[in-house]
Formats: structure tokens, C-alpha cells, sequence
């Protein structure tokens, strides 16, 4: 009995989802509806990449020397580039 009310509430939603995705496809033909989508698409691209938040360092110089140091390395601080980390060789 329970199956007989759920049927066709789910036949009208499958004929809605039809009927959207028609009413978008004859959206989209119209003419001018391409170009606006991508002049959107573009804009909203350049916006979020050019904004001006600034992204930080995964790693602090502090973090970066600890790193090298257990790995076996020296760090070499640098002030243009902020460090780096010189591996032993072993040799000499």
C-alpha cells in the first residue's frame, strides 16, 4: 500500500528534472546566452585571481630549519631568500 502513494511522487519528480533540464537546453540556445555565460565565468576568474589576499608560507623559517636539521642538514639563513638547507655530505 505504501508502494502505490511513493510511485507516482516519484514519477512527477522524474518528469520535473526532464522538464528543468529542457527549459536550461532552450536557455541556452538562445542567442547572446553563450557569450554571457562566458563573459561571467571570465570575470569572476580575473576577480578571484587578481584579489589582493595574501597567501602565506606553508612553513615558517623556524619550521624549515628544524626540518633540516633532523634530516641531517645545516641551515644557512639568508636574507634575500629567507634560507636554505646545505646537506652534509659526509666528505672531508
Amino acid at each position: 500500500m505504501m508502494d502505490s502513494l511513493t510511485r507516482p511522487a516519484c514519477e512527477e519528480a522524474i518528469h520535473m528534472d526532464d522538464s528543468v533540464f529542457q527549459t536550461m537546453e532552450q536557455l541556452y540556445r538562445r542567442p547572446g546566452v553563450r557569450s554571457r555565460v562566458a563573459l561571467v565565468v571570465v570575470a569572476a576568474t580575473i576577480l578571484t585571481g587578481c584579489s589582493s589576499v595574501p597567501i602565506p608560507p606553508t612553513y615558517t623559517q623556524d619550521e624549515l630549519k628544524a626540518i633540516c636539521q633532523r634530516n641531517g642538514g645545516h641551515w644557512q639563513p639568508d636574507e634575500l631568500t629567507g634560507g636554505f638547507c646545505r646537506m652534509n655530505s659526509g666528505k672531508g
